[in-house]
Parts: structure tokens; sequence; C-alpha cells
């Protein structure tokens, strides 16, 4: 499996793009260290996991494990034609589903519903923009019409382009584990992928691949209709895989506003404890924070990314640093209607 993570996370610099937001101010962060310990490292029982989390571990490793990243014969059953004519091709069922699959995996990390579909409509819709983005070569939201390009096929693929998270790779399940990671400049402010998976009304999904690169994921289904939720956060509360997690990952927690109030970024404070160590971050408007990877970064997104009010916040780690299984980080936020707080374990996929 680390072979396969690997070269997913080497995916990670090459995708971009985002949809359009509303944007919130974007305001500094404080860094602050505490390298006290507390009486973290004397309470034991944090430190294992329970069996109820033992068996979260092991489905997720399942889970993870029966997801190809390889195909025999490749991903189509006919290849799309990106010249004149402009053809979708035929992609195979089992490249489609093992995005499906990585889509309900993350989900289900995240404790949402995970049983979102596949669907046909979708699909064909998200081919036309693999194909329109092909033929543009532009990783874009907003592609232009090829003037060879039939009207019709143009309207399908910019309507896929402007309604899906889109990437420079093709794979599926590759695409789906790096849209969130949201950690390139351009994404980080809103980490809009990421919620867009992780927006509980989707019940259906479908994906648009290239004959070479660029791939799309149907991302505006809100066919389950209203779920209640109290937070969505990414990393998430519970045990949470260090495959899924790098230096430069930006966290995130959406909020329910009618139970915690539409979060302000004047107001608002988040404090991310490395209870291992005692390493102690805090987060709020006076602090200055960087897009660029790896850098210290605050926002609160209030878009309509999937759900909104979303707070965003990352630690600046020292190179050395590394996510590992065992480490326990506590969240507290404060200044909204009611203090929220969670923790996350880390394990070793």
């Amino acid at each position: 499996m680390k072979k396969y993570f690997v070269k997913l996370m080497l995916m990670a610099l090459i995708l971009t793009g985002i949809f359009p937001a509303c944007k919130a101010d974007v305001s500094a962060i404080n860094n602050a260290e505490d390298s006290t310990t507390d009486n973290a490292n004397d309470n034991t029982d944090i430190f294992s996991f329970s069996e109820e989390e033992q068996q979260k571990i092991n489905i997720i490793k399942a889970r993870y494990s029966s997801i190809p990243t390889s195909f025999a014969g490749g991903y189509f059953i006919t290849v799309p034609t990106t010249i004149p004519s402009y053809a979708i091709g035929e992609v195979k069922n089992e490249v489609l589903q093992a995005g499906i699959d990585a889509i309900n995996l993350v989900r289900y990390i995240a404790g949402i519903p995970d049983d979102v579909e596949l669907d046909a409509e979708y699909t064909e819709l998200n081919q036309h923009g693999a194909v329109l983005l092909t033929a543009v070569d532009e990783l874009t939201h907003y592609p232009e019409k090829p003037e060879d390009m039939d009207p019709e096929f143009y309207q399908k693929g910019y309507k896929a382009a402007s309604s899906s998270n889109i990437s420079t790779v093709n794979l599926p399940p590759t695409t789906i584990f790096r849209y969130m990671d949201d950690s390139a400049s351009n994404n980080v402010e809103r980490v809009g992928h990421r919620r867009w998976i992780l927006n509980p009304p989707m019940k259906k999904s479908g994906f648009g691949i290239g004959a070479n690169r660029y791939g799309l994921m149907y991302a505006f289904d809100r066919t389950r209709g209203v779920v209640d939720y109290d937070h969505i956060a990414w990393p998430s509360p519970g045990v949470f895989p260090t495959a899924l997690i790098t230096n430069n990952l930006p966290w995130s927690v959406s909020i329910n506003a009618q139970k915690y109030g539409i979060p302000d970024i004047n107001k608002t404070e988040v404090r991310l404890k490395h209870l291992n160590s005692g390493a102690l971050w805090t987060f709020s408007k006076n602090t200055p924070s960087s897009t660029d990877r790896l850098s210290t970064y605050y926002n609160i997104n209030l878009g309509g990314y999937g759900i909104n009010n979303c707070i965003i916040f990352r630690p600046q780690l020292d190179d050395s640093f590394k996510y590992e299984e065992g480490d326990i980080f506590q969240v507290i936020i404060s200044g909204l209607d009611k203090e929220l707080s969670y923790t996350v374990k880390m394990f070793d996929m």
C-alpha cells in the first residue's frame, strides 16, 4: 500500500483549479508554541486505540487497500477523440467505480453518509468536459469553444467543467485523494474541492476522464436532500490515517450555523494542540498568514462550497516533523455561539 500512497502524494504538485467564490477577507494567524507537555503524557489511555477505534481503523485500511490505482489495458473501452470529429469514448466501469469508492472512503472517515452512487448521466456529461479540456489543453472551469466543435457538444462540456472538481490528473481515485489535500496556494483559502466531496446532501457523482490527462468529478449533486450534521472536519475527529495528511495540508471545519452561529473572523479563535509534545498553535485575526505551502495559514470562508461557514487553519511545522501513528491533536474553537472541540488520533495505513 505504501507504494500506492507515494504515487498518490506525488500527484499533489500538479493539481490546480477550484470553483469561484465570494471571498471572505483573509486575516492573519498567530503561530504560538507551547513546549509544555501538561499532563497529556500521564494519561496513557488516550494514547492507545479502543476496540471501537481499532474496528474503524481496520475498515478504513480494508477499503483503502481495495481501491485500485492501475487497470490492465488502460482506462477505456473506447478512447475519447479530442480532434474533429469529437467523441466522448467509453470508460471502463471499474475505473469509474474506483473513484466512487474513494469518495465514499473519505466520507466514511469524515463521518458523513458514505453511499454515494455512480451516475451515468453525470459521467456522460463529464466525458464531454474531459474532451473539451483536452481540446483546449487548459485547466479551467470556463473553457472557450474550439472553432470546430459542435455547439451542443461544447455546451455539455462547458456545463461539466463549471460544475465539477477538475484536475490535470485523469485517474478518479488519485484525484479524489488529491482534492482532499487542497494545499495549493489558489485552493487553501477555501478548500473547495474537499468541501464539495464532503457535502452531506451529495448522493450521486460521475467522472470525466481525458485520453491522456484532465479529469473531472461532478460536484453539484444534492439529491440526498437535507442531512443533519454538527460539523464536518478534515482531518476528522477520531481515528485518521497518516496516508491522507502531509505537513502542508490545511485543516478545515465546516460548522452548522444553526448550532454554532456564523463564524466571525474577528471573534473566532482556533487552538490546535499536539497532546504528545504539548506544542500549541493559536489561530486568530491577529497573526500573519501565507497561502504558500508549509506556511501558517488562517481564514474563514463563508462561500457555498458544498456547505458554507468553513474555518481553515494550517500550522507551520518544522521540516523534521512527520505525522505518525499515535499522534493526537486536540482542536478547540472559541468565539462561536458555543465552543467546539474534538480530538484527532493518527494511525498508519
